[in-house]
């Protein structure tokens, strides 16, 4: 009876292995078309975002090319707007020379001449104002932003001290077009 239970008890076991691998086969087979879904998900979200990435790198081009052409624009019309306040400046300097001619004409009479070269001075120097350019101040002590020591004298006067200005200094709405050439004192 040993035997007969044993064989018993093998087929058993033999039936439950079988029922054991049929089951682990059907559930590998359903594992396999789960991960064949995940794989054929995956795809499309890697088109999706490859797709994306592709929209992006165009979109990036085309607002590269656009500001290229800004740049060029912003550069045509800079240089449209620079010639343009030189033609304006230029017109305004015009009266000037006129009154400078008028005044070589009158050289015989030297009153009238220095009269008409002194107001002419004074109208290149209100038109010098109303286009934004004003005199450095040349009194006090020496400022290297705006003043530029072409010579050193000793003075009793504090070091640095301008002593004479040699030629005039210019600002341009504040910042310095020409510095002012002066003598300082030295100790």
């Amino acid at each position: 009876m040993t035997e007969k239970k044993e064989l018993g008890k093998e087929k058993k076991d033999e039936k439950k292995l079988e029922q054991k691998s049929q089951k682990e086969d059907h559930h590998a087979v359903c594992s396999c078309k789960n991960e064949k879904k995940e794989i054929e998900h995956l795809r499309d979200e890697l088109t999706k975002k490859n797709q994306a990435v592709l929209d992006l790198t165009r979109t990036a081009q085309y607002v590269q090319a656009e500001f290229e052409n800004y740049k060029k624009r912003v550069d045509r019309e800079k240089e449209g707007f620079t010639q343009f306040a030189a033609a304006s400046l230029l017109k305004d300097i015009l009266p000037l020379i006129d009154n400078l001619e008028l005044a070589i004409k009158h050289k015989e009479n030297k009153e009238d001449f220095c009269k008409g070269i002194e107001l002419t001075y004074a109208a290149f120097i209100s038109l010098l104002e109303s286009k934004g350019i004003t005199l450095i101040d040349t009194s006090g002590l020496f400022n290297p932003e705006q003043h530029e020591v072409l010579l050193t004298e000793k003075s009793d006067k504090p070091d640095g001290t301008i002593l004479e200005e040699l030629q005039k200094g210019y600002l341009l709405h504040g910042k310095v077009l020409r510095p002012a050439k002066v003598k300082a004192a030295k100790s």
